[in-house]
């Protein structure tokens, strides 16, 4: 596992530095993270975050007593905060997306940035900046983000390939934390609170070693919370890439990424497995989400789950991977990635320079089925049904994707009927309702999917 070097400025006393630069980021990134400087955020703030993470240690014994009195204060006042999230989970205090922030925030573009569209989920810009122009964003006055005494966590999505990287301060253990892709790449307890003075929030570049720390290239999804996610939370806005619930008679994105769907033709029931459900009747009825990064990827995980209620079982995709909006391969890449067979059974395939199908049972007419399919490097491919494990690939294999971010068709394989490699999947339209469709951009667990199948 890689690590990222974190300056531990927050105390003046402490001099050294407790973490590493891995030989990996050394060869990928001048710069790895960008230097986001927050010099100070109304009340005090002088964070320098990402390129370099710049963080400030104080021992409890060298605070004065009042600031003793006003720690235990703010500790129970964060302890309170937790609890209340307990019951209610809460929206970032802070959310960038990028081409909105000299709107929302009065950010002053220095140098010369530009707006482009390859963000990560595929919607909306991101911010691109050109470490030799020295370009950066000041957003001036931003909403008050009180860090003294609190725990918060910063997140970003970072670019050469896109990573998501997240720096999290825990108040009362007082420990930094770092995560990369979702998985903790490296942490530091004894951290004291930070401490600082008022001032501007710049993105794509730190006042350390100036003036050399401008970031090369483009960031994605900004996010500030006042309080310290834990890292089943993180592991979530890291590999959760869509959820459409289909209530509301709406196709909106309750995941991270807002990657809400488009389609046509179709039509909700109020009869889902979860509430409403989408309902497919018609020829040439569908769903899309488009802009999905990691699963055009070489050898990237993946987990897609949905709930399914055939009206007929005559074939039908359920679920077409492409990198053309209109589902065909000239000039692209496609692949049915679940459906049923022509005699009714389900059925999942994948790809490695040839088609890699496997069979489930058949699923009964009128009735709702959980299905879900997984895919990692080691366990290959396997198939779930109603929550537990139905088949699987017999050796490990590297996913041969798209190589560009994906579009998933939801109920149609469109124009690659007879022209996708198809496995065992009857391509065509299928007809039923469809509920609680997810995609993850890792490898499930067999308990996880349990709790997928058992709402």
């Amino acid at each position: 596992m890689s690590s990222i070097n974190v300056l531990s400025n927050w105390d003046i006393h402490e001099k050294k530095t407790p973490m590493r630069i891995s030989d990996r980021f050394k060869k990928h990134w001048q710069a790895l993270l960008i230097g986001l400087t927050i010099g100070a955020l109304c009340s005090g703030i002088a964070l320098a975050a990402v390129t370099t993470l710049l963080v400030q240690v104080q021992q409890q014994a060298q605070l004065p007593q009042v600031l003793r009195a006003r720690q235990q204060a703010q500790l129970q006042q964060v302890l309170r905060q937790q609890a209340l999230r307990q019951q209610a989970r809460l929206q970032p205090v802070l959310q960038l997306q990028p081409q909105q922030q000299q709107h929302l925030y009065n950010g002053v573009l220095n140098n010369g940035p530009t707006y482009e569209s390859s963000t990560y989920s595929g919607i909306g810009a991101c911010l691109w900046l050109n470490q030799s122009a020295n370009q950066s964003m000041t957003v001036s006055s931003p909403p008050f983000l009180n860090m003294t005494y609190t725990s918060f966590t910063f997140e970003i999505l970072s670019t050469n390939t896109w990573y998501h990287i997240a720096f999290i301060y825990d108040y009362p253990t007082g420990t930094q934390f770092i995560y990369i892709n979702g998985d903790l790449d490296i942490s530091r307890s004894g951290a004291g609170p930070y401490m600082g003075t008022s001032g501007d929030l710049t993105i794509g570049t730190g006042y350390i070693s100036m003036p050399n720390n401008y970031f090369d290239g483009c960031l994605d999804s900004i996010a500030y919370y006042p309080w310290a996610k834990n890292a089943t939370e993180i592991m979530s806005d890291a590999s959760f890439v869509c959820y459409l619930k289909f209530d509301g008679n709406n196709l909106i994105d309750s995941g991270p990424l807002s990657i809400s769907g488009t389609g046509m033709n179709y039509s909700y029931t109020s009869s889902g497995r979860v509430n409403q459900a989408l309902t497919l009747s018609t020829l040439s009825s569908y769903v899309q989400i488009t802009g999905l990064t990691r699963i055009g990827i070489n050898d990237w995980p993946y987990t897609v789950s949905i709930w399914i209620y055939p009206t007929s079982t005559s074939g039908g995709t359920i679920m077409h991977l492409s990198s053309r909006l209109d589902g065909a391969q000239s000039s692209g890449w496609c692949l049915p990635i679940m459906g049923l067979t022509s005699s009714g059974a389900i059925a999942i395939n994948s790809w490695n320079r040839t088609n890699i199908p496997i069979n489930g049972p058949f699923v009964p007419l009128f009735a709702w089925t959980h299905v879900a399919a997984t895919y990692s490097h080691n366990n290959g491919q396997r198939l779930y049904v109603n929550g537990s494990q139905y088949g699987t690939s017999s050796l490990p294999y590297t996913f041969n994707a798209g190589g560009v971010p994906m579009t998933i068709t939801l109920g149609s394989s469109l124009l690659g009927i007879n022209v996708c490699n198809t496995g065992t999947i009857q391509m065509g339209q299928f007809y039923g309702s469809l509920d609680e469709f997810q995609i993850y951009a890792r490898e499930l667990s067999s308990s996880e999917i349990y709790v997928l199948a058992t709402p």
